[in-house]
């Protein structure tokens, strides 16, 4: 699905590094390296620093693995933030709406001092881009949406996900609704013998700008779902009158 994010109002606020809607897409799997979902990110437009990327937590991920395998449950991003916050302040002055310190002084603490929590190191990276470029993305990372465009121009990301066929036990309840969604399509399709998953993924990232234009884009999405099922069923009863 393709994200637009238009040009921020300079005048009313300035560009920060988010404090709120912290979360990851799927949950951490005991023993698990690898993620049941993978995401790439397709740049078509530059995207620079404050330029409205994705705000992602290095290192969340290793984090997230160290809890779990200390741990018999898949870690969700509640207990993680939790636990991480826990641990260290850096972290619960992040995700604090209540942070201290002027903007200048929150971009140096976050974006290039970070910490060192359980010997990993954490800092937020902001995701840039040239048209072109492609971001590999693990899901169970730490990332907020909220981030402002305050360059000249919209720009542009399409965001493609891929499933495994055969998901871990329990990983399923702790995905967002949106790769719920994706697990659910990927079974139809199996079931009715078709070999590619796709799907078109906005709700995550998106801006209330876009909600006409994914719910447009969802309502085509079924209409073409629904004439490959009925195509497919007329076919099987010609195939069995012959």
């Amino acid at each position: 699905g393709m994200n637009r994010v238009p040009v921020a109002d300079r005048d009313k606020k300035r560009w920060t590094v988010a404090s709120t809607t912290w979360h990851t897409d799927e949950g951490t799997i005991p023993g698990e390296q690898l993620p049941c979902i993978l995401a790439v990110w397709v740049f078509l437009d530059v995207v620079e620093p404050q330029g409205g990327g994705t705000l992602m937590l290095q290192g969340s991920t290793q984090q997230a693995r160290r809890i779990a395998d200390g741990s018999e449950d898949v870690i969700a991003h509640r207990r993680l933030v939790r636990e991480l916050s826990e641990q260290d302040v850096w972290v619960s002055d992040l995700m604090s709406k209540a942070r201290q310190g002027s903007t200048e002084q929150n971009m140096q603490r976050f974006l290039q001092d970070g910490t060192e929590c359980n010997g990993i190191r954490m800092v937020v990276a902001e995701n840039t881009g040239q048209p072109g470029d492609l971001v590999i993305f693990d899901p169970r990372i730490l990332h907020a949406e909220v981030s402002r465009n305050t360059s000249e121009v919209p720009r542009s990301i399409i965001r493609i996900d891929y499933a495994r066929r055969e998901l871990s036990e329990g990983v399923e309840e702790h995905c967002t609704p949106t790769l719920q969604r994706i697990i659910k399509q990927m079974r139809e399709q199996d079931q009715l013998g078709m070999e590619t998953v796709s799907y078109t993924h906005l709700r995550a990232h998106e801006t209330p700008e876009h909600l006409v234009c994914r719910l447009l884009l969802e309502k085509k999405k079924k209409e073409n779902y629904e004439k490959i099922t009925k195509h497919k069923l007329n076919y099987k009863l010609r195939c069995t009158r012959r």
